[in-house]
C-alpha cells in the first residue's frame, strides 16, 4: 500500500512507527527540491518534490498514492492536496503529532502573529514573488474541486493566511473539502483542538491513544531518586511570556547550583526549537546533562522527579504514573498550555527558587502513583487506552481506509 506522507523529514519521531508495517510503503512529500536540507530516512521508499508539479492534482496523478497522510494542515499546499485527493477519490488522513494540545491552548496561540511579524513576512514575500505565485497557482488550481458553497471560503483563505496566524485563519474559514476524511487525533483533548480549527462534522475522528508513549508503558520500571529531569521549553526563543536572557540564565544556573548542592544528576531535555548553544554557553557542571536529540525515554522514566512546563512529554510520564512538578517558572508566574497541576497528579511550582524549600516534599510524594481516580480521569482525556498498542491502532486505521463520518 503506497502512502504519500506529508511530514517534516527531520521529525522522525512523528512517523517512524509507520515504517514498521511492511504493508505500508512510505513516500515522502515536504521539500521543494533535492537541493534543500532534510533528506528523508532510509525507510522512505521514494521522495516527491513540490517544485516538480504545478498543481496538486498533477502531483497526485504522478505519485499515484493509495493513501495520503498529512501531519500538518497549516499551509496552502497542504489544503490543496487534501482538496485534490478528495476529488480524485484518494483516502485522506490527518495524523496528529502532539499529545497535549487542547482548544484553550490553540486559542492562546492565535495572537502569536503580531503586526511586526506580519510586516516582516510581507516584505520577505516581495523577494520571492515567483515562488509566491507558484504556491498560489498550486492552490487556486483546485477551485473546480470545491462546491459552490465552499468556493468563497476557498478563495479567501490565501489572504487570511497571509494576515493571521495559520491556526486563527483556519478557525475562521472552514469548508468541508479542506478536511481529511479520517482524522487520527489520539485523545479527547486533541479532538477539541482539531474541532476548533476544522469544525465538527464531515470527517471521522479516531482516538487511538498516543503512539509516542507506547514505550512508556513499563509499570515495573524502578525510579532513581538521585536523577532529576527538566523538560525545557523555547519560551525565550519564541518571544513568549516575557522571558529574557537574564531569566533564562537564572533558571539554568539555579538548576546547576541545586544539583551540586544536593549531589544530584539533572537531565535537561531541550525542545527541538530551543537553543543548544545558549545552554552550552553557560558551562554548567558535569552533573547537568544537556540533551536535545536522541531517545531519552529510559532516563525520563527512571527520574525520581520530572520538572516540566506544558510539555507533551508530560502526558506520557503521567500516563506512566511518574512523579512530576508542573512549572510556572516564568518572569510572571502563570499557567501556559495544558496546566497539568489541575489534574491533581503532579505538584506545582511558581519559581525555580522553590527547589531549595520544596524538593524533599515533592520527591517523597508521587501524586500520580497514589491517586487512582484522578489518574483514570487523566487517561480518559489525554491517553486512552494506554496499553502500548496505540501505534498498531494507527497503522490499522490507515490500512483500513475511510470509515463513517460524523454530521
Amino acid at each position: 500500500m503506497r502512502v504519500l506522507l506529508v511530514a517534516e523529514p527531520g521529525r522522525l519521531d512523528w512517523f517512524d512507527y509507520l515504517a514498521v508495517d511492511p504493508e505500508l510503503e512510505l513516500e515522502l512529500l515536504w521539500r521543494e527540491g533535492p537541493d534543500e536540507p532534510g533528506a528523508p530516512p532510509p525507510f522512505v521508499r521514494r521522495e516527491h518534490f513540490l517544485r516538480d508539479h504545478r498543481t496538486a492534482r498533477a502531483l497526485l496523478l504522478a505519485a499515484r498514492p493509495d493513501r495520503i497522510v498529512l501531519m500538518e494542515i497549516i499551509a496552502l499546499r497542504e489544503v490543496a492536496l487534501i482538496v485534490a485527493a478528495r476529488a480524485l477519490g484518494i483516502p485522506t488522513f490527518y495524523l496528529e503529532h502532539g499529545a497535549a494540545g487542547d482548544a484553550a491552548t490553540a486559542r492562546a496561540r492565535f495572537a502569536e502573529f503580531p503586526v511586526g511579524e506580519r510586516l516582516r513576512r510581507s516584505i520577505a514575500r516581495l523577494a520571492h514573488l515567483r515562488r509566491v505565485a507558484e504556491v498560489r497557482y498550486f492552490y487556486l488550481s483546485g477551485a473546480g474541486d470545491v462546491s459552490g458553497r465552499s468556493l468563497p471560503s476557498f478563495l479567501a483563505l490565501p489572504a487570511l493566511l497571509a494576515a493571521l496566524a495559520p491556526t486563527r485563519a483556519l478557525a475562521r474559514l472552514r469548508f468541508a473539502e479542506r478536511v481529511p476524511e479520517t482524522c487520527i487525533v489520539f485523545n479527547r483533548a486533541n479532538q477539541e483542538e482539531f474541532e476548533l480549527l476544522h469544525g465538527r462534522g464531515g470527517y471521522r475522528a479516531a482516538l487511538t491513544g498516543v503512539p509516542f508513549f507506547d514505550a512508556y508503558h513499563r509499570p515495573d520500571l524502578a525510579t532513581d531518586p538521585s536523577l532529576v529531569a527538566y523538560l525545557d521549553h523555547p519560551y525565550l526563543e519564541s518571544g513568549l511570556l516575557g522571558w529574557t536572557e537574564a531569566h533564562h540564565r537564572h533558571v539554568a544556573r539555579s538548576l546547576a547550583r541545586f544539583a551540586e548542592a544536593r549531589r544530584l544528576r539533572v537531565l535537561v531535555k531541550l525542545h527541538p526549537r530551543s537553543s543548544l548553544e545558549r545552554w552550552l554557553g553557560y558551562e554548567l557542571p558535569p552533573s547537568v546533562e544537556i540533551v536535545q536529540r536522541g531517545d531519552t525515554t529510559e532516563q525520563l522514566l527512571r527520574a525520581g522527579l520530572v520538572l516540566t512546563y506544558g510539555s507533551s512529554l508530560a502526558t506520557g510520564l503521567l500516563s506512566a504514573r511518574r512523579n512530576l512538578v508542573a512549572l510556572r517558572w516564568h518572569p510572571t508566574p502563570r499557567p501556559f498550555g495544558v496546566d497539568f497541576a489541575e489534574t491533581g497528579l503532579c505538584h506545582r511550582s511558581d519559581s525555580v527558587d522553590e527547589l531549595s524549600t520544596r524538593f524533599d516534599g515533592w520527591l517523597a510524594e508521587n501524586l500520580a502513583a497514589s491517586r487512582d481516580a484522578e489518574h483514570r480521569a487523566f487517561l480518559a482525556r489525554f491517553n486512552e487506552p494506554f496499553d502500548g498498542q496505540a501505534r498498531a491502532r494507527v497503522r490499522a486505521l490507515i490500512k483500513a481506509g475511510p470509515g463513517p463520518t460524523t454530521r
